[in-house]
């Protein structure tokens, strides 16, 4: 079973995501950024006002490809179950804001939801299931570290609104209450994976 944890910087993803390979059998616990060269350069970009969002979101996707083909996909062929802490889903939802922000060549973030997902699609695998932690934005950004440029309150509405929107169009979203303890947080997101297993 191949289980993504997805939300708002700030919700807990992380947090979730070690709890879950915890208290789950079998486990391989991954994120994205991975751990790759790739993972190291974004997560350094990310760090910078100014980097290239059209760069960026290629990035992404190459650390995508890699982080597919050498750690999840090889993971789930053994039988294993895989928890990713952030995939796909945070790409479609933070990457259009910043290329129709930023780049002239977006006219709108829809322009560049359809360039994500054309983007993507060759090599993409849609997870079994997603667990998206939802908080509102001012609370998450109280819990951030503020020290991406994605970590703004601005930002992050526009991002919340994205996560809600493919909530409500994907059936292998299921939403968790973010604010609750991380007990209960963790409590749910085991009855869900458990319902779904």
């Amino acid at each position: 079973m191949f289980i993504t944890v997805e939300g708002l910087d700030g919700s807990g993803t992380t947090t979730l995501s070690e709890s879950l390979a915890d208290a789950l059998e079998d486990t391989v616990l991954t994120q994205e950024p991975s751990d790759s060269w790739y993972g190291y350069d974004i997560r350094n970009r990310m760090g910078q006002e100014n980097s290239d969002p059209l760069i960026d979101t290629y990035l992404f996707f190459v650390d995508r490809v890699g982080h597919l083909r050498e750690e999840i996909e090889p993971a789930l062929d053994r039988g294993k179950t895989v928890i990713c802490d952030r995939y796909a889903d945070s790409t479609r939802a933070y990457q259009p804001i910043t290329l129709h922000r930023e780049d002239p060549r977006f006219d709108s973030s829809w322009e560049a939801k359809a360039f994500i997902e054309q983007s993507m699609a060759p090599w993409l695998r849609e997870p079994d299931l997603t667990l998206y932690l939802q908080i509102d934005p001012e609370e998450a950004i109280g819990r951030a570290s503020e020290d991406e440029k994605y970590e703004s309150l601005d930002m992050l509405v526009s991002v919340e609104e994205n996560y809600r929107a493919l909530a409500q169009t994907q059936d292998r979203i299921e939403t968790i209450d973010a604010s609750m303890s991380k007990e209960a947080v963790l409590r749910d997101a085991l009855s869900v994976a458990r319902r779904r297993w």
